[in-house]
């Protein structure tokens, strides 16, 4: 058997040694007997409050807690994962899941954060990526996302690989569709979130920095691709700075 093994929900084993959480506290289990483990702080765990455990694919365990995540090393010793000390942009976990290439997935009171092998973080919340920010339980899927269950929501969050030149086009689509107005680009609001079709404009104090960024972004896509289509979108949200300078 490998040095770590899941054997159900919230019970592992690491280098021979079962762990499991229990009243909201991580005991090691002795002889089918729980044993709470108490050390807490600099040489512990970062909180007595214990929500999940799970195991990294190079066998350490990871303990989620009310004030960051407890690593017990394979030596024994323990380090804290804390947004002070690794990033970790909620410190109040409430779930772990681990992808086979190490990626670790992080479900805290307010989102959901991923952490890649490298080390760099995404962090999700809010009404675009789910409903409901209290993350109750992650599982991690093998294409680079995971499932996120909410009180009031399972969302599957995935990535797709796609080339510059068709997420320009696919971002460009929704500009076109609902922020143009008069040759600016503009604020768009809905009136309902789940229904795209409630949408309206309204102005706003930036509306000639939106539109500045759009005629640069059609400018190195003319200089890049030569389409005439770019260059007309250019001249059409040009024209609107140049009026805006004169009013």
């Amino acid at each position: 058997l490998p040095a770590s093994e899941k054997m159900s929900e919230g019970v592992v084993t690491l280098n021979g040694a079962t762990y499991a959480v229990k009243d909201s506290r991580l005991v090691r289990i002795e002889s089918g007997k729980p044993i709470p483990v108490l050390a807490f702080g600099r040489h512990g765990l970062p909180d007595e409050e214990v929500r999940d455990i799970a195991v990294s694919p190079d066998g350490e365990l990871y303990v989620a807690t009310a004030s960051g995540i407890g690593i017990l090393s394979n030596e024994g010793k323990w380090r804290h994962l804390t947004g002070r000390n690794g990033g970790l942009p909620v410190d109040d976990v409430t779930c772990l899941s681990f992808a086979a290439d190490g990626t670790l997935w992080v479900g805290t009171k307010v989102g959901a954060a991923r952490r890649q092998p490298n080390g760099e973080w995404n962090y999700r919340m809010g009404s675009r990526w789910m409903i409901g920010d209290e993350v109750i339980d992650i599982v991690a899927t093998s294409d680079g996302g995971a499932y996120i269950l909410t009180p009031k929501s399972l969302t599957h969050l995935f990535t797709r690989k796609m080339t510059l030149r068709e997420k320009a086009k696919l971002y460009d689509a929704i500009v076109q569709a609902r922020h143009i107005r008069h040759g600016a680009v503009t604020d768009c609001n809905l009136r309902d979130i789940n229904d795209l079709s409630s949408w309206y404009m309204t102005d706003n104090d930036n509306d000639g920095l939106w539109t500045s960024f759009y005629v640069g972004a059609k400018c190195f896509e003319y200089a890049a691709t030569k389409d005439p289509e770019a260059k007309r979108t250019a001249k059409q949200h040009f024209d609107f700075m140049h009026r805006l300078e004169r009013i």
